[in-house]
């Protein structure tokens, strides 16, 4: 026969919603078990827990950006390829009136990766780059207002 150990249990309290989750209880052997999975139960649903509610923040944005990344935008493409078209026939335009010098080093510059041109020569794509940014954080945005208001 085996000893069986009586423990004296006052209260368990949730430090967050303060609510007593067990009372002044003796329990026997592996009960003291059963009593942390309920607080661990009560805890981990507890809506004055702020990890918890984190926890459900991060979630619903990670569901929302595997929303936006599995997107079918045929509508986005159109918005980016105009913009592309615009970007080119700007440069087309610009093409015809560049100055002879500029004109002259064009060969240098497409013939070099991103990463080994200048800062300054990298800061004139990261400008085009920031308009196409600008047009999908636009498009996104519409698409978080109307997930919100569906509900």
């Amino acid at each position: 026969m085996t000893d069986r150990v009586l423990t004296r249990v006052k209260a368990v309290i949730c430090i967050y919603c303060g609510e007593v989750v067990v009372g002044d209880i003796e329990v026997m052997d592996g009960a003291a078990e059963a009593i942390r999975e309920s607080f661990v139960k009560h805890d981990e649903g507890c809506t004055q827990n702020p990890i918890r509610t984190e926890r459900e923040r991060l979630r619903a944005e990670r569901d929302l950006l595997r929303a936006a990344i599995a997107l079918d935008a045929p509508a986005l493409l159109e918005v980016l390829a105009e913009a592309e078209h615009t970007r080119w026939a700007n440069w087309m335009r610009y093409q015809q009136t560049a100055p002879a010098e500029k004109r002259a080093d064009w060969p240098r510059k497409a013939a070099l990766a991103y990463w080994g041109m200048t800062n300054e020569e990298q800061e004139s794509d990261r400008i085009e780059a920031r308009k196409t940014l600008e047009i999908v954080r636009t498009y996104l945005r519409a698409a978080v207002d109307a997930f919100d208001k569906e509900g």
